[in-house]
């Protein structure tokens, strides 16, 4: 074993082993959320509090 010089098939590992997992939380998040966003989420949010505030003003 040589001391001072990176392994290159470790490096090589460990950057398949990162991409391998990134890929996988991608698809995960995208067959779970089915392709739901934090900005989708807020924005549904406001519309149903401005229908929610709508009916209530029909009411009174």
């Amino acid at each position: 074993m040589r001391t001072g010089q990176p392994d290159i098939s470790t490096g090589f590992g460990h950057l398949l082993r990162s991409v391998a997992i990134g890929l996988a939380h991608t698809v995960e998040r995208a067959i779970d959320s089915g392709g739901a966003t934090a900005r989708g989420n807020a924005w549904a949010a406001v519309c149903a509090d401005r229908d929610r505030a709508r009916r209530q003003d029909e009411l009174r």
